[in-house]
């Protein structure tokens, strides 16, 4: 067997599993989401809300509607990992530069985009969710942006303008395959 074929079955078996693993967090990352926040004590919710306070009023009744808002937030990011895994099934079919591997790619890194820069307002949200029941003047919106946020923004904007390229050298690679 030559080395290249080894290297495309290999490509091959690697893509497919990770594949299987995009299709797997994209059911499994929102299920955990909205379960979490219906059973995890209120207090680390709280934390995870960015609020500095538990507050008396601080009851279940921020639950449901918390992971509502949970399983809104991992929409982008779902939608993305769909996209990625279409991408590494092209990568194990040997469509190493077809348009559809490459808006796969395209797909995931701007999906990966909007949903770190949606993460503030997702967090805001549920700042204002989780803080409903506090004393009036003491509700708290808490917006958060941090260092992983901002280099995740630049590795996704980074994937985008790739997939890009990749599309720009596809499409000249297909005309120039014409004049010969």
């Amino acid at each position: 067997m030559s080395a290249q074929s080894l290297r495309r079955r290999r490509i091959a078996r690697f893509s497919n599993a990770v594949a299987a693993i995009c299709a797997l967090l994209t059911a499994v990352a929102p299920l955990l989401v909205f379960l979490s926040a219906l059973f995890m004590p209120l207090g680390d919710l709280a934390k995870f809300g960015g609020l500095t306070v538990e507050y008396p009023g601080f009851d279940d009744g921020v639950r449901l509607p918390l992971a509502i808002a949970g399983l809104f937030a991992t929409l982008p990011l779902s939608f993305g990992l769909i996209r990625l895994a279409a991408c590494f099934h092209g990568f194990a079919r040997g469509a190493l530069f077809s348009p559809e591997t490459i808006s796969g790619l395209r797909d995931f890194a701007g999906a990966a985009l909007l949903w770190t820069l949606l993460r503030p307002v997702f967090t805001a949200i549920s700042s204002l969710i989780l803080s409903s029941g506090a004393p009036e003047g003491s509700r708290q919106l808490v917006v958060q942006l941090n260092g992983d946020a901002v280099l995740l923004a630049i590795f996704a904007l980074g994937v985008l303008i790739g997939s890009w390229v990749l599309t720009e050298a596809s499409a000249l690679s297909e005309e120039n395959a014409q004049f010969i």
